[in-house]
């Protein structure tokens, strides 16, 4: 009788397991010349990890298994899927393990032919402007920036930085490079309401530009 008794509270914690571990697993399929990739983001903070399986008719095969950050979570992740440029350019695949706020960011992917390779990162509030660009916005510290994230060599990479100072000073040279100096010994140019400063920066570089170069930032 006591084990009659037992049996189904048995049987409901081995049904909250079940559901525990599905729910910290989420997945996407990829189809490209009749091979099947399919994405999995399985497991919660401290134990999450992707793993991505390669199915050809019958047969599947892991190839590929990373672990994620500690903060990350499967339970919240999503997935996104988007082509770089043509029908024969790599497919990008894009995981959010369950982060937000402004500095939240993709692991990126990329699809092609039989393979799978990591991409690196891309904010998750950019937006697509060419085949393999997306540009995000942010500001902080009484400036705001525009980033240009781009696809070179089969990862991302900052490519391109504007900095629009509202508040604020920059150190520069007569050649107006950015120096990163504190105190400032060569010239400081203070930002001030209608006389905003434009800074390109190109590799940690920073120059000066006419403010007009940053016009959209303005709206």
């Amino acid at each position: 009788m006591i084990y009659i008794r037992l049996l189904p509270l048995l049987l409901a914690l081995f049904s909250v397991e079940v559901f525990s571990q599905e729910g910290s697993s989420q997945s996407t399929t990829v189809t490209r010349d009749n091979k099947k990739f399919t994405f999995r983001c399985d497991g919660t903070t401290s134990s999450s990890e992707v793993n991505v399986v390669l199915q050809i008719e019958s047969e599947k095969k892991l190839i590929l298994n990373g672990r994620l950050d500690e903060l990350d979570d499967c339970s919240q992740a999503s997935w996104l899927i988007e082509n770089i440029d043509t029908d024969n350019s790599p497919t990008l695949v894009l995981l959010n393990p369950g982060r937000s706020g402004l500095n939240a960011q993709y692991s990126a992917f990329l699809v092609s032919d039989g393979s799978v390779a990591a991409a690196g990162y891309l904010p998750v509030s950019a937006e697509k402007i060419s085949g393999s660009e997306y540009r995000s916005y942010s500001s902080e510290a009484g400036s705001v920036w525009e980033r240009t994230d781009s696809l070179v060599a089969g990862v991302f990479s900052v490519t391109n930085e504007l900095q629009l100072v509202l508040r604020g000073s920059v150190c520069t040279n007569k050649a107006g490079e950015i120096l990163d100096q504190a105190p400032c010994n060569a010239t400081k140019i203070i930002a001030r309401p209608g006389k905003p400063i434009c800074v390109k920066y190109k590799f940690h570089k920073g120059h000066l530009l006419p403010s007009s170069s940053c016009a959209r930032l303005t709206r």
